[in-house]
């Protein structure tokens, strides 16, 4: 484990199945857009499910992983597997406990949650979130379960129930948005069909988890006091870990003072830029942070060169994608979510608001990257500092923009806000780890790269519009419709974008564009 070879291979396996679930994904919101559309009681639900999901990403999908994987590394590398067998045990009780006492206080208090969550909304939406609320919470609880499982498999290399899980339940989810829009159900089932999905996927990594060779293993005070550190490092990761969700969740209390719809809208349009993210940045940091974990015990002075190809193989990632996503992002909102209760005005809006986000996109890529150097080398303090940073920056550009720009301004201040991360977790570092991007390097590439965009690039985008016009002037009107205003539309774009992927990828050396993950 940790060669350029299984880095590849892992990154690829991860990526696949994130690839699934994100597909999955897609058709779940073009279901939920049918379902609910862009109304007072799709913001009450997306309201609702978000802070359940956001919390899934920051503590599940987050800070435990950032906590657990590099201490299981090193303990299943001295100790082997009663090592992780005893930290497992030890996580699911400390931080299932913690996390179960959040998910009570929360149903508890879910009106005055809500409130805070978003301050513009009407009685009825408030009463409407919060039922959705009480049953959604303990969707964590399995999640955050089957997240401390996931990091005793990444702790040996296995990434295929990780990233499986998703598919699960994303699977659960879609059937219930089938039955729930096709029966005319209240949302009230759609949330249950949500905690069942949790279920699944906690039932899938136990089975996973038994079958590895794993078990539970009693615990004692000496156990405890080896586990403090990783507990202080959770806590701090869980502020590390939240940038995007917590700028998500800023967004979404502005957003409710706005228009109808306006959350609904910012939250399509994010899904949207989190599939390239999710599909390459998330699949690629995970793989790479316990690859991080072992060097920077052994030999840190590789972590620079690492970062600089880890860089490049963002920058070779996202920029092309920030384009062809904003020149197609109109089509991607009106072939998937036009409908009676998402009108032309709103796919227009939700087009405009994903672009702004996608010029973000390098960005917040490579924020998962830096962020999993810091974990490497067990630093979650800083990295916590940096995020409250650049959420307060948010917050602040939020304020500003929102009265002249509306939805907007809050996505353009989100952008914005992953920038500003990214540079301050640069700076810091290179101060104080001496772990920086060789600029000349990294400014050589982006020459040679953005040239080998612009001239393969520029055939393709011709070729596109010279399609469009002929399908639409040479063909009969209802080919012309399917080929061009359905999903149709995409298998032979997508066919384009993947011949171009292909012939990107035989003129490198011709560019001189190396990458070191990909030789």
């Amino acid at each position: 484990m940790g060669t350029r070879q299984d880095i590849r291979e892992k990154t690829v396996e991860v990526a696949g199945l994130t690839l699934m679930s994100r597909v999955l994904g897609l058709a779940r919101d073009l279901l939920l857009s049918r379902y609910l559309g862009v109304t007072r009681l799709s913001d009450a639900f997306v309201t609702a499910f978000r802070l359940p999901n956001s919390l899934r990403k920051i503590f599940a999908e987050g800070a435990m992983s950032a906590a657990l994987v590099p201490t299981m590394v090193q303990s299943y590398k001295t100790d082997g597997r009663p090592a992780i067998n005893k930290l497992t045990t030890f996580a699911l009780l400390i931080f299932e406990g913690l996390v179960l006492l959040m998910t009570l206080t929360i149903i508890a208090g879910a009106e005055t949650v809500v409130r805070w969550l978003a301050p513009g909304f009407s009685v009825d939406q408030i009463e409407s979130a919060a039922s959705f609320l009480r049953i959604l919470m303990p969707f964590l609880l399995t999640i955050s379960s089957s997240a401390v499982l996931a990091g005793a498999f990444q702790s040996i290399g296995h990434f295929f129930m990780p990233a499986f899980g998703q598919v699960i339940i994303n699977i659960v989810f879609i059937a219930g948005l089938a039955t729930c829009y096709w029966f005319e159900l209240s949302p009230i089932i759609l949330c249950w069909f949500v905690l069942f999905a949790g279920v699944a996927q906690l039932v899938a990594h136990l089975a996973v988890y038994y079958g590895l060779g794993f078990t539970f293993s009693l615990v004692n005070g000496q156990e405890l006091r080896c586990f403090i550190p990783v507990l202080h490092k959770f806590i701090l990761s869980c502020v590390s870990m939240s940038a995007i969700e917590i700028g998500l969740i800023v967004d979404g209390m502005f957003a409710s003072y706005l228009a109808k719809g306006s959350i609904s809208l910012l939250y399509y349009a994010n899904r949207w830029m989190g599939v390239p993210h999710g599909v390459f940045a998330i699949a690629f940091s995970t793989v790479l942070l316990p690859h991080f974990s072992r060097h920077s015990g052994s030999s840190p002075e590789k972590l620079s060169f690492y970062l600089l190809e880890a860089s490049k193989m963002v920058a070779w990632v996202t920029i092309p994608t920030m384009l062809g996503m904003s020149i197609l992002s109109n089509k991607l909102f009106y072939t998937f979510f036009l409908s009676p209760k998402f009108p032309i005005a709103s796919v227009n809006e939700g087009a405009f608001l994903l672009q702004i986000f996608l010029a973000g996109l390098f960005f917040c890529s490579l924020n998962k990257i830096l962020m999993s150097l810091f974990y490497s080398m067990h630093s979650t303090g800083v990295p916590a500092a940096i995020v409250l940073a650049a959420t307060a920056s948010n917050a602040l550009l939020n304020a500003l923009l929102i009265g002249s720009f509306q939805t907007a301004g809050l996505a353009a201040a989100t952008a914005i806000s992953w920038s500003i991360q990214t540079g301050l977790l640069l700076f810091f570092l290179a101060y104080l780890f001496d772990v920086r991007i060789d600029a000349k390097k990294f400014g050589a590439f982006i020459m040679r790269y953005g040239a080998q965009v612009a001239v393969i690039g520029l055939p393709f985008l011709i070729t596109y519009l010279l399609l469009t016009q002929l399908i639409t002037y040479a063909m009969p009107s209802h080919v012309s419709y399917w080929l061009l205003d359905t999903v149709l539309f995409w298998p032979w774009v997508g066919s384009l974008g993947y011949l171009f992927v292909r012939v990107m990828m035989r003129t490198q050396k011709f560019f001189g564009v190396r990458l070191y993950f990909m030789e």
